[in-house]
């Protein structure tokens, strides 16, 4: 996934999360959708790493995958 993305982690049916993700679609802004409840460790990969120079690694959901060193922000919707 190229540019800054935003995470949003949440249920797949969150009608506010929704609303979000078309917002920054609109924005051409590059988002990965996440349940960290339902996904993980089953459809998510992840591997990360903390340096000096901060987080490093890969979240891998399904056919998207996002560098967690260029990750803008992560948005939490939901009853997480």
């Amino acid at each position: 996934m190229n540019g800054y993305p935003v995470l949003v982690a949440t249920e797949y049916e969150d009608p506010t999360a929704d609303l979000v993700i078309t917002e920054l679609n609109r924005r051409r802004v590059p988002v990965l959708r996440f349940d960290p409840g339902g996904d993980f460790p089953d459809s998510c990969v992840l591997t990360a790493r903390l340096s000096p120079d901060g987080w490093g690694g890969q979240l891998h959901v399904g056919e998207r995958t996002a560098d967690l060193g260029s990750i803008r922000s992560l948005d939490a919707c939901g009853r997480l």
